[in-house]
């Protein structure tokens, strides 16, 4: 909500060797897979789990800024 991830090689997995190369890499398997099991969002999580295409309309709704759950959404270019 406030713009943070849940990336483990940016937590315990962090080493000095790693550039930003795997950063973005990883923000990106994120987009596209999202892990219900190791949420940031634990409610957007458990509607991913539970009823994943409500979970897309969420995502797409919010991303046209809409208000999802009460929470409203600037809309994005």
């Amino acid at each position: 909500m406030e713009g943070n991830v849940c990336l483990n090689i940016l937590r315990k997995e962090w080493k000095p060797i790693l550039g930003v190369n795997p950063v973005i890499m990883g923000l990106i398997f994120l987009f596209i897979e999202p892990n219900p099991e190791d949420p940031l969002n634990h409610d957007a999580a458990k509607v991913l789990r539970e009823n994943p295409n409500l979970f897309k309309q969420n995502v797409y709704r919010s991303m046209q800024g809409y208000t999802i759950d009460g929470r409203s959404y600037p809309k994005q270019i």
